[in-house]
């Protein structure tokens, strides 16, 4: 087979076959390679790279008023040191930076509420956090193809909604984490319990990870996204990020 035949078979051929014409197996590698090519396409024609390089940027500007946001929500529930050992947690690798974070949100929120500038500061610090927010669900609009975006009251209450969600899911897992480490603590004399539990919680931050990309593939977008077109690429973010 010519390399112009590989050509014309993944430009033309492929999407010309029916489902009649092929074994179950066949049907299944065929639909794979249309997934493949389809996500190549769109990822050249979206330029996806120059979007995600944009998000990095206006992430890394954000970072300190969104952890002030969640800092600020979890404080006023009286669990602010789970953001705290959470953050050292997802920046294990680099203690360094996780302390200056926290150093900057500290300063951030004690100077958000001293004299003048507490209105200001505050409206400032949600505003920094809406606009991330708004960038994010522009960039998935353009991948998903919708036109229409939510409005500025749905995008104030749903954006709202999503930060009051956050600090509850990280106490959450850490919650989990503490549970299931006692657990295993208990059973460490037990040959094959012990480490059946230990290796549990290692693939837990995959798990909690993979959920919440899944959820915010579906939520995202302002378009009804399929639970089954949001699994894959969900548990694919959440894998990458967490070994990241």
């Amino acid at each position: 087979m010519s390399i112009e035949q590989i050509k014309e078979f993944f430009s033309e051929k492929i999407w010309q076959i029916s489902k009649d014409e092929l074994s179950l197996f066949q049907y299944v590698v065929v639909s794979i390679l249309k997934r493949i090519i389809l996500a190549i396409k769109f990822f050249i024609d979206k330029d996806v790279i120059s979007t995600a390089s944009a998000l990095t940027y206006s992430t890394l500007l954000a970072i300190v008023p969104v952890i002030a946001v969640l800092y600020a929500i979890a404080n006023g529930f009286g669990f602010s040191k789970y953001i705290e050992e959470w953050l050292l947690s997802a920046l294990s690798s680099q203690p360094q930076a996780a302390n200056v974070i926290i150093g900057f949100v500290h300063s951030y929120i004690s100077h958000t509420h001293s004299g003048v500038i507490l209105g200001i500061g505050l409206l400032f610090m949600l505003w920094t956090v809406l606009m991330l927010i708004h960038n994010i669900e522009t960039a998935f609009n353009q991948i998903w193809q919708v036109e229409e975006q939510r409005t500025w009251i749905r995008k104030v209450t749903d954006y709202l909604a999503m930060f009051f969600l956050a600090p509850i899911i990280i106490v959450l897992q850490s919650g989990i984490s503490i549970f299931l480490a006692t657990i295993a603590k208990e059973m460490e004399e037990y040959m094959l319990l012990g480490p059946m539990v230990r290796m549990f919680i290692g693939f837990m931050p995959y798990v909690i990870t993979s959920v919440v990309f899944v959820v915010l593939y579906m939520f995202m977008p302002n378009t009804r996204v399929k639970f089954k077109d949001a699994v894959i690429p969900g548990i694919l973010a959440g894998v990458a990020m967490q070994m990241l």
